[in-house]
């Protein structure tokens, strides 16, 4: 990584962390609240909303802030470079997930319940919170590890 891009970061360092603690755990917390009320299609599309709404913010900030950073630390060959290639490929699979999910389940869809959307929503919710388990161990440690 450039000596002046990784000055011109390391005050940033601490922000981004700030920042995508903060997004974590607002996204467990919509989880959570679809997950309760996942019975009642009507009452959980406006959670459902929300989630979608948070995670494409959360994503597009991530293509923003990190997936520079990532391919720099991939360019270096060093001993993060297969962390950092890991955490663009596993951020590239959950970004499918979710649109797939937002495509099969829109929040604007009809009050009718949707067969498989218990289903779906049990799969996509593991599926994302093992992302957020891999952002708090992989990438905010390579973040601080980077950027200290």
């Amino acid at each position: 990584m450039d000596k002046n891009f990784h000055e011109e970061t390391r005050a940033d360092g601490a922000a981004l962390i700030a920042e995508l603690k903060t997004a974590q755990a607002i996204i467990l917390d919509l989880l959570a609240r679809l997950q309760a009320v996942s019975h009642t299609y009507a009452l959980a599309k406006p959670v459902l909303r929300d989630l979608s709404n948070i995670l494409l913010n959360h994503f597009e900030k991530q293509n923003r802030k990190l997936v520079g950073f990532l391919q720099d630390i991939m360019v270096e060959h060093d001993e993060d470079s297969p962390t950092a290639h890991f955490l663009l490929q596993d951020l590239k699979e959950i970004k499918i997930k979710t649109w797939f999910f937002i495509d099969e389940h829109p929040a604007d869809m009809g009050d009718i319940h949707p067969k498989n959307f218990l289903a779906d929503l049990k799969g996509f919710s593991a599926s994302l919170t093992a992302r957020i388990k891999t952002e708090r161990e992989q990438l905010i440690a390579l973040i601080e590890k980077r950027w200290k």
